[in-house]
């Protein structure tokens, strides 16, 4: 009898985890990987690059924006993304999660990261204030520290998700990798830490998009520094984030009148049509943090009906039919765990969710080869061990799973339909 290896086990506990939710904001903790953290409200998601191993330098900068500017970079932000804080919502409440046994983690992150607020506060002129605190039900903006790399879909140390409405930022996520680079003493990897607590706060607040500048501290790739008091905010991040909070509707008339704002924002006026689509949105993101999948999948459904071009309904429907995918794949339900992946994988392979859909429609594929395996059923464990294989060498990859022992069991099946050369043929593989 052909026996479940303990890496197919593996996987999938690791990629089924549901993350605890709290309303729409996303809470990461470093053992999970996959799970609801992709669901997202109205939301703009943004990333650090690669840490380049380069001496930064803020001063007597000569590159340009796309406004030609050389004290602030608004023009190279997304117009049809940047969001404030509402004056009404001052001081903005931070809660930072525990970080006690998080591997990577140092006690001074905390000092750095408060310090990262403490420089934004100052570079608003008053405009924008804070205050820590210990509940996380109450936090506008939630800080999460995280080791597991696989969580993030790129090559990235942090990342920050703003929630917003018609009033503007509503809420936020903040997450950090405590992962040490591969290269630097203490004091680099430190000085590392506090750019990307900057570049994700900056993100938070407000700052959709990239400085084009690569000695802003809002430039896309995380700079490399010696110390820590050499990372500070360059004088075109305080002027930027300064005169967004001072200005904003004027700063949206004028991207308005370049044609590069496609909403009307300007006055905070958003159509009935806008209003019903995040509300349908919203409303299936609260359906999928509590598990009614089938609600979640129908509303975002009627939301890509009002608007088929509604890129974060579509990621949203793709975490909804992801989660789906686990559910079913953890009762057993491999049928319709198969199609829920597979409806994942339909909406797009540049969305958040396909890879991992990609991942656990193997493993189910192999689970299922399993299953029948030891109903004595080689036929149809073939058919499924062939469609795991198959994805393997289309991706490239085996969702982590031991290859060798998945042709091994293959390969038994194969001589249990007689079928010896085939098998042998699978075996040769392994001695490869």
């Amino acid at each position: 009898m052909v026996r479940p290896p303990e890496e197919v086990q593996q996987v999938f506990v690791k990629n089924c985890i549901i993350f605890w939710l709290l309303a729409i904001v996303n809470i990461w903790f470093c053992f999970e990987t996959y799970g609801a953290n992709g669901i997202r409200g109205n939301n703009q998601t943004h990333s650090n690059s690669t840490v380049t191993k380069q001496t930064a330098n803020h001063s007597n900068s000569q590159i340009t924006g796309q406004s030609g500017s050389k004290d602030d970079y608004l023009d190279d932000l997304n117009p049809n993304s940047v969001f404030c804080w509402p004056a009404s919502r001052q001081p903005i409440r931070v809660f930072i999660s525990p970080a006690v046994g998080i591997p990577g983690y140092k006690e001074n992150y905390l000092d750095l990261l408060k310090q990262s607020y403490q420089q934004w506060c100052e570079a608003s002129k008053g405009k924008i204030s804070f205050v820590f605190i210990n509940n996380r039900k109450q936090a506008d903006i939630t800080i999460n520290w995280v080791c597991d790399k696989s969580m993030f879909t790129t090559d990235k140390d942090g990342t920050a998700r703003t929630f917003y409405n018609e009033n503007g930022i509503d809420r936020a996520t903040v997450n950090l990798l405590t992962i040490p680079l591969p290269f630097g003493n203490s004091q680099e990897q430190d000085a590392v830490i506090k750019n990307v607590c900057l570049h994700e706060i900056g993100h938070a607040l407000g700052l959709a998009g990239h400085s084009h500048n690569p000695n802003d501290i809002m430039a896309k790739s995380v700079q490399s520094y010696n110390t820590v008091a050499t990372v500070s905010l360059s004088q075109r991040d305080r002027n930027t984030i300064s005169r967004l909070y001072s200005d904003l509707p004027a700063i949206q008339a004028r991207w308005k009148a370049q044609g590069r704002l496609t909403h009307d924002q300007v006055k905070n006026k958003v159509s009935p049509q806008v209003k019903e689509k995040f509300s349908l949105n919203n409303a299936a993101v609260k359906a999928i943090n509590a598990n009614d999948l089938p609600t979640a999948v129908k509303e975002l459904q009627q939301t890509l009906q009002l608007d088929p071009n509604f890129q974060l309904a579509k990621e949203n429907l793709q975490v909804a039919y992801y989660n789906w995918g686990l559910k079913h794949a953890n009762g057993g339900n491999y049928e319709e765990a198969v199609s829920c992946f597979n409806k994942a994988l339909a909406l797009g392979q540049k969305l958040h969710y396909f890879k991992p859909a990609e991942e656990n429609l193997q493993v189910t594929y192999y689970r299922w080869a399993l299953k029948y395996s030891k109903e004595d059923n080689y036929g149809q464990a073939a058919i499924m061990y062939t469609k795991a294989l198959e994805l393997g060498q289309m991706s490239h990859r085996f969702s982590g799973l031991n290859v060798q022992q998945m042709i091994h069991d293959y390969a038994y099946c194969l001589r249990k339909l007689h079928q010896n050369d085939e098998a042998d043929k699978w075996e040769s593989k392994i001695q490869k």
